[in-house]
């Protein structure tokens, strides 16, 4: 989608997209918003707290439809649910486990 890449190449912060269009087979259920191009999966380049800190933010602010957080284990999600996930407040950002390592899912609406 047009409009969401023009949105996320727009941060200043270092990010790689780690799943877009076409989704990756066997990670994305089929009919998923990856098929339609209208969502990706973000991370940041940097794994350290303040590129997680920023990429957060960035994605907050750039008026996105939907915006997820994405991890691979249930205490991974369990701690960022707590509040305080790698120092910084992700509250309010819904967590979702899955094999794929931690990301934001970010799509339009």
């Amino acid at each position: 989608n047009k409009d969401l890449m023009n949105k996320l190449s727009a941060f200043s912060n270092d990010f790689k997209v780690t799943g877009a269009w076409p989704p990756t087979p066997g990670i994305h259920v089929e009919g998923s918003c990856h098929d339609t191009g209208i969502c990706v999966d973000i991370t940041p380049s940097y794994s350290d707290v303040t590129s997680l800190n920023k990429l957060a933010k960035e994605l907050s602010n750039a008026g996105l439809g939907y915006m997820q957080f994405e991890c691979n284990t249930t205490s991974c999600c369990s701690s960022y649910q707590s509040g305080n996930f790698l120092g910084y407040d992700l509250s309010g950002i819904p967590c979702k486990v899955n094999g794929t390592g931690i990301h934001f899912h970010v799509q339009m609406p």
